[in-house]
């Protein structure tokens, strides 16, 4: 080997071995990290909200892969963090071990933490798991569950502002349908104030299409009342034509055509107020159709706004549950150190093999002619 090129080789891998012993020493003086994980459940707003199927991101066949992202996004986001940091009073701990007794900023205590954590989807869809590490076991599962408990809480938070707006969204419909529903209910006690004790129990006995056999035989009645008036009447302008006055037989003819004439204004009169009584009948009916119909109409937004209300009462599972919390790690994780004395060592040969070729030489060797 040309002795330009051994030393060359012999620096590079010197230079190597310098890289591997800096990388190396500090992962080996690394104490046993503790990891300790907690999980939790995530149910969809829209499996427990069906009123909120209108919401971007809740629609029925949106990708649940997508939404379990999404959430480990959320849990490691500054909204969930900033919780856990105030919760455990992190500023002030880890200044005291860490800061030379000063309180840490808070940028800095969040991008500190946000390196001691690990959260990925869980074995389960809806399962998502929270891993903390730490030098310290306690630490360690106090902020894995603390971060789980600080989701929850935005999570459950989440929900009811979620509610919160829908029902705001609900809250003109009601107001206009519980308007329409006074307003129906004042015009059937005001039509049924109008009838009397008859025609309410008429009423009670449903509509009936057309006109009533009452109606239907007072119209008759008029009808041959006015017929015989006018009979009567013509009856008795004839013979008044030709009769002398004070004839006895006219005065008989005038007496039936006044007789007629008050049958058929009578006739008339109780026409006009069966005319009148089914009028205020039809009027009365047609308010309790319209108010049945309002009913009908609002009962649907009154189930609504029920089930939200009882949504905001805690009612029905909660959109996300602990369903195991770290526990204290017992054994520490060493495979940190373990890489940092791999990482050691092989510098350590790298530097040997390196210091080799500077020291010793090889001479070159001549070929015979």
């Amino acid at each position: 080997m040309n002795q330009t090129y051994q030393r060359a080789a012999g620096i590079a891998l010197i230079t190597s071995a310098v890289a591997l012993g800096l990388t190396g020493w500090p992962l080996a003086q690394q104490p046993g990290r503790y990891d300790a994980t907690a999980t939790v459940k995530v149910q969809r707003d829209q499996a427990d909200l069906p009123e909120l199927t209108n919401v971007p991101g809740l629609a029925a066949g949106a990708d649940n892969t997508y939404f379990i992202q999404t959430e480990i996004a959320m849990l490691q986001s500054e909204v969930t963090l900033s919780t856990v940091i105030t919760n455990l009073d992190l500023n002030h701990a880890w200044g005291r071990r860490l800061g030379d007794g000063r309180t840490l900023d808070f940028p800095e205590t969040l991008q500190r933490l946000k390196s001691l954590l690990r959260v990925q989807a869980g074995a389960e869809p809806s399962f998502i798991t929270i891993t903390a590490a730490s030098d310290n076991a306690t630490e360690a599962a106090e902020i894995a569950n603390a971060t789980a408990r600080a989701y929850c809480d935005y999570r459950a938070d989440y929900r009811r502002r979620l509610t919160l707006n829908a029902l705001d969204a609900f809250a003109g419909q009601q107001a206009e349908m519980e308007q329409s529903v006074a307003a129906a209910r004042d015009k059937v006690q005001q039509t049924a104030q109008q009838l009397d004790p008859g025609l309410r129990e008429q009423a009670a006995g449903g509509a009936v299409a057309g006109e009533s056999d009452t109606l239907r035989t007072l119209r008759a009645h008029f009808s041959e009342s006015l017929l015989r008036y006018i009979v009567q009447s013509n009856q008795l302008a004839r013979y008044q034509l030709q009769a002398a006055e004070g004839d006895e037989n006219a005065a008989q003819l005038k007496a039936r055509a006044e007789q007629a004439k008050a049958e058929m204004l009578a006739a008339e009169s109780a026409t006009r107020e069966e005319l009148r009584k089914q009028e205020l009948l039809q009027n009365y009916r047609a308010a309790r159709l319209e108010l049945e119909d309002s009913l009908q109409r609002f009962a649907p937004l009154q189930k609504t706004v029920a089930d939200l209300q009882g949504k905001l009462r805690l009612q029905g599972p909660a959109p996300t549950q602990i369903v195991e919390s770290a526990s204290t790690p017992v054994t520490p994780d060493t495979r940190e150190a373990a890489r940092g004395w791999v990482f050691l060592v092989s510098g350590g040969v790298t530097f040997v093999l390196g210091v080799g070729l500077l020291m010793f030489p090889r001479k070159a060797r001549t070929l015979p002619r």
